[in-house]
C-alpha cells in the first residue's frame, strides 16, 4: 500500500503505510525488515521537506546497522543523508558521509566509478565542490554525470550544474550554452512527466475501476463501471490532444519570445546610453533627444508583445523572478557585500523589463530624468532587495539611499514621504 501511496505522490498516506509496517515488523522481531520500512518513513519526510526528521531516522537506521556489524548496510543507509547535508550547507558532514559511502557500500569500482544507474551521485559530488567554491572539482564531476548518464534527469542536472559552474567563472558564453541544454532536458523531463502521469492515471483508473467491480454486483454497477472506463478514456484522449497542441503552441510562442527579448535587448541598451549621457555633464541635448526617439519607436514595437501579458500572471511571474540565475547571482553578490558588473547589470535590468513592463514604462517616462544610479535602485527595490542590498550594490551609504529613495518617490509618483513609501508603491508595479 505505502508503495502505491508513493508512486502517486501521496506521502504523507505513505507514511502512514510505512509507519504501520515499520511497528509490525518490531512487533514479530523482523529487524531486517523493520529497518526497510523504517527507512521508507525517512523517505516520505524528505519528499515532505522534512528533512531534520529524516535524518533522525537514517541515522537511527544506521546505529543499528553498525551495531549488528553490516558495515555495508549502514554506508547505504547514510548514502540518503547526503543530498540533505549538502542542501543545508553542512559540507564537512556531507564529505564525511561520502567518504564512508564510497568505501563501505560496495557500489564502486576500483577506479572509483559508481555503478551503472547510480550516477545521480556525481552531481551531488559536484554540489558540494560548487558549494565550497571549488569551481573546476565541481565541473569535473558533473561532467562525469554527463559523460556516464543518458536519462533526462541526470542530464539536466549535469548541464545546470556546469552552467552554475561557468556562471560563477563569469565566462557568459559556456554559461549561456549549458543553460539551454538543461532547459532542452527540462522540457524532455516535462515530456516524459506527462506520459508518465497519463500511465499512472490508467493505473489509478483500472484500481478503482476493478474495486468497483469486487464491491458490487448489480447491473447498476456493471454500467457505472462502463461509464467509468469512457470518462478514464476520454480524459486520456484529452490529456494527448492537450499535450500536442501545447507543444506546437510553445514552439510558435518561443519563436515570438526571441523577437520580442531583441527588442527589450534595444531598448536596454539605448536607455542604458541616455542614461550615462544625463549623468554627464551638459550641452550634450541632441545626442539626447535622438536617444529619447530611438527608444520610442521600440517601446511601440515591445507594447505590442506586453499588452498580452495580463495581471493574472503576477504570481507567476515573481516565481519566475525568483528562480532566474541572474537574481540569484544579485541575491549572493548582495550577501558577500560584492559589486556587479555592467553586463550583470543589464541583464538584470533586462529580466526586469521582461517580467514587468508596466514597470519598464514609468521608468521610461522622459519626465522623470533619471540618472544611472536612481536608475539601478529602481530596479534593486522593484525586485524586492533590501535597502541594506542597495548600500552594497551602489557602493553609497545608508543615509544617502535614504534620501535617493526619498527623491524617487517626488521624481516618479510626485509625492513627499518617506523612503519606506517608495518601496511600496514601486514593488507595486507590475
Amino acid at each position: 500500500m505505502g508503495s502505491v501511496f508513493y508512486q502517486q505522490s501521496l506521502y504523507r498516506e505513505h507514511l502512514r503505510c510505512f509507519e504501520k509496517a515499520t511497528y509490525y515488523a518490531w512487533e514479530s522481531r523482523d529487524t531486517l525488515t523493520a529497518l526497510a520500512c523504517y527507512e521508507q518513513e525517512a523517505l516520505a519526510y524528505k519528499r515532505l521537506d522534512k528533512n531534520d526528521s529524516a535524518l533522525a531516522i537514517y541515522y537511527d537506521i544506521a546505529d543499528h546497522y553498525s551495531q549488528m556489524g553490516k558495515s555495508q548496510d549502514e554506508a547505504m543507509t547514510l548514502g540518503g543523508t547526503i543530498n540533505i547535508l549538502i542542501e543545508s550547507g553542512q559540507n564537512k558532514e556531507a564529505r564525511k558521509m561520502m567518504a564512508l559511502y564510497e568505501t563501505s557500500s560496495g557500489l564502486f569500482d576500483e577506479h572509483g566509478n559508481i555503478e551503472h544507474g547510480r550516477e545521480i551521485y556525481y552531481f551531488l559530488k559536484g554540489s558540494l565542490y560548487l558549494n565550497e567554491n571549488m569551481l573546476d572539482s565541481a565541473a569535473y564531476w558533473f561532467r562525469k554525470e554527463l559523460q556516464n548518464a543518458n536519462d533526462y534527469n541526470n542530464q539536466h542536472g549535469a548541464a545546470r550544474g556546469l552552467a552554475l559552474v561557468y556562471d560563477r567563472k563569469n565566462l557568459a558564453d559556456s554559461a549561456a550554452r549549458y543553460y539551454s541544454y538543461a532547459y532542452a532536458m527540462n522540457d524532455s523531463i516535462h515530456a516524459n512527466q506527462v506520459f508518465k502521469e497519463i500511465k499512472q492515471a490508467q493505473a489509478m483508473y483500472d484500481y478503482t475501476r476493478h474495486q468497483a467491480i469486487a464491491q458490487q454486483e448489480s447491473l447498476k454497477s456493471q454500467r457505472l463501471t462502463g461509464y467509468i472506463r469512457i470518462g478514464g478514456f476520454v480524459i486520456l484522449t484529452l490529456l494527448l490532444i492537450i499535450y500536442i497542441i501545447n507543444y506546437h503552441l510553445k514552439q510558435r510562442i518561443k519563436q515570438k519570445h526571441q523577437q520580442y527579448l531583441l527588442c527589450l535587448q534595444q531598448i536596454e541598451e539605448a536607455q542604458t546610453d541616455l542614461l550615462n549621457l544625463r549623468s554627464e555633464e551638459k550641452g550634450k541635448d541632441l545626442v539626447i533627444a535622438q536617444k529619447e526617439k530611438t527608444i520610442s519607436v521600440l517601446q511601440e514595437e515591445l507594447n505590442l508583445y506586453q499588452r498580452k501579458k495580463t495581471k493574472g500572471y503576477q504570481e507567476m511571474l515573481e516565481a519566475q523572478l525568483i528562480a532566474s540565475p541572474i537574481y540569484q547571482r544579485f541575491t549572493f553578490l548582495s550577501t558577500k557585500g560584492q559589486l556587479p558588473t555592467d553586463e550583470e547589470w543589464k541583464e538584470l535590468r533586462i529580466i526586469a523589463f521582461d517580467l514587468f513592463p508596466q514597470f519598464h514604462q514609468l521608468l521610461l517616462s522622459k519626465s522623470h530624468s533619471l540618472n544611472i544610479n536612481e536608475y539601478n535602485a529602481c530596479v534593486l527595490i522593484r525586485l524586492h532587495f533590501k535597502p541594506s542590498d542597495l548600500c552594497n550594490m551602489l557602493s553609497i551609504s545608508s543615509a544617502y539611499a535614504n534620501k535617493l529613495r526619498r527623491n524617487l518617490l517626488q521624481k516618479l509618483f510626485s509625492r513627499d514621504g518617506k523612503a519606506e513609501d517608495f518601496d511600496h508603491l514601486i514593488t507595486a508595479v507590475f
